[in-house]
């Protein structure tokens, strides 16, 4: 239990066994994607990746919040889980261009999503939603949306269409939120919107 600490891997992390538990982030800084061996059964609450990362074909799960920042690609083919079937919604955040390489199990199917500046990470960074986004599959139902971006100007634009859905928020803290032409956002009704 590493409780509300930073962890920083700046070389490599090979687990072998054991747990992580605390409202702490392990953040992953290494330049060596291919350093990332979790091993069997890793399970962690909150993950931040200032780096690209490759991950061992053995499956994990990220438990509450998985950041990911600007350029950085998180390859884990099929075996990445993010949140548990029993637990609160997970948070995916990400900074500019940051993206799964391929789309995680969103394990209650439902995720928020949420642009920001990472601490630590590069600098804040614009977002286009794609339809290639793989944090934001059409599969999956997507509660939340914030847009916490560092400067006013700073944008987050949809340029597919998508829907906030479920027991839904819309929250447009700092940034710009615009549509490329012809997309369109669906909200759900009756669900908030707060600028």
């Amino acid at each position: 239990n590493f409780g509300s600490r930073t962890l920083t891997v700046t070389g490599l992390f090979a687990r072998t066994a054991g747990t992580y538990t605390g409202t702490g982030y392990l953040v992953w800084n290494s330049v060596t994607p291919g350093n990332f061996n979790q091993g069997t059964g890793f399970e962690i609450p909150n993950l931040r990746a200032l780096q690209s990362i490759t991950a061992e074909n053995k499956a994990w799960t990220v438990v509450n919040n998985f950041q990911i920042d600007n350029a950085v690609t998180v390859t884990a083919t099929g075996t990445l889980s993010i949140g548990k079937a029993a637990g609160s919604i997970p948070t995916v955040t990400i900074n500019g261009s940051g993206d799964f390489a391929v789309a995680p199990t969103y394990a209650q199917g439902e995720v928020n999503i949420t642009y920001a500046k990472l601490t630590g990470g590069s600098a804040d960074a614009a977002s286009t939603i794609n339809s290639t986004a793989k944090y934001w599959p059409t599969t999956a139902t997507v509660n939340t949306v914030t847009v916490k971006k560092g400067a006013a100007a700073t944008t987050v634009t949809l340029n597919t269409d998508r829907t906030i859905s479920g027991t839904s928020t819309f929250n447009l803290t700092k940034g710009t939120f615009s549509l490329n032409d012809g997309k369109t956002l669906t909200l759900a009704s009756g669900m908030n919107i707060n600028i």
